[in-house]
């Protein structure tokens, strides 16, 4: 009996809120709402920081632009670039994980089934992200011709929480 309340107690402050992993998402400026030129083509780093209390374990950040927007070649020279520099500030414990880190491009299948058919999506996973850390996101894009508000919504999944969402928008003026 004693071992079971004393387990089950251990559960209870492991999954409680306070000690679990939080997550803000944001432009580099820190806000969630950046303004672009129509056509325009630039670097775009979504910041992801992790704000709890824990480290996070098997992180995977998912953003779905809206399907104006194309990704550019540039991408993974940008992608390497950011790296470099991260990795010059960073502990070398931390380095080895980010340098661990898996970034993807591509499109969302035109599936009834997916939530953002044939949207272009920038993926990365990380297998742990420590307390106050932040993981970058990079893109190199082409805005669209439109003028207008555009969401992009960003889905942050961590093994303990499930799937937060989030969003940022892009003010095409």
């Amino acid at each position: 009996m004693f071992l079971s309340r004393t387990l089950y107690r251990v559960n209870e402050a492991a999954l409680n809120p306070e000690t679990l992993s939080s997550f803000r998402v944001s432009f580099e400026n820190s806000s969630t709402v950046e303004r672009f030129s129509p056509l325009e083509e630039r670097a775009v780093n979504i910041i992801v920081h992790n704000i709890g209390k824990e480290m996070a374990e098997q992180v995977l950040v998912q953003a779905y632009f809206p399907k104006d927007f194309a990704f550019l070649q540039e991408t993974e020279r940008i992608l390497e670039q950011t790296q470099t520099d991260m990795n010059e500030e960073l502990s070398e414990e931390i380095e080895i994980e980010l340098r661990s880190a898996t970034v993807t491009y591509g499109t969302q299948p035109n599936s009834p089934s997916m939530h953002f058919p044939g949207q272009p999506t920038a993926t990365i996973a990380v297998p742990r992200l420590h307390e106050d850390t932040v993981v970058i996101l990079p893109v190199f894009l082409r805005t669209s011709k439109d003028r207008n508000n555009y969401r992009v919504d960003v889905y942050v999944w961590e093994r303990r929480l499930g799937k937060n969402t989030y969003s940022l928008t892009f003010n095409i003026a």
